[in-house]
């Protein structure tokens, strides 16, 4: 996962996707090490793109029901866009 700043000094993170092809099933498939995920079964490449960002966002929304008791909750808001191809 690569970091650094945004204009406002704001901390920004990049997530790694890794996309493939699975030759044996005819499939594309995605994985994101970072988070854990692994995503396969899909048609085109294009749907992993669309599925990817489903599947980061149900990571990210998954919720604890009751925090430990010692622990002081805090949150912090993240927003999800694809970055900028170079």
């Amino acid at each position: 996962m690569a970091s650094g700043r945004d204009r406002d000094g704001r901390l920004m993170a990049q997530l790694r996707v890794e996309i493939f092809y699975d030759h044996e099933v005819d499939l594309w498939g995605y994985s994101v090490p970072v988070l854990s995920i692994i995503g396969t079964g899909c048609l085109t490449r294009e749907d992993v793109e669309r599925f990817v960002l489903d599947s980061i966002e149900f990571v990210l929304e998954e919720d604890i029901d009751e925090p430990t008791e010692a622990a002081d909750v805090i949150t912090y808001d993240v927003q999800l866009a694809k970055a900028s191809e170079a």
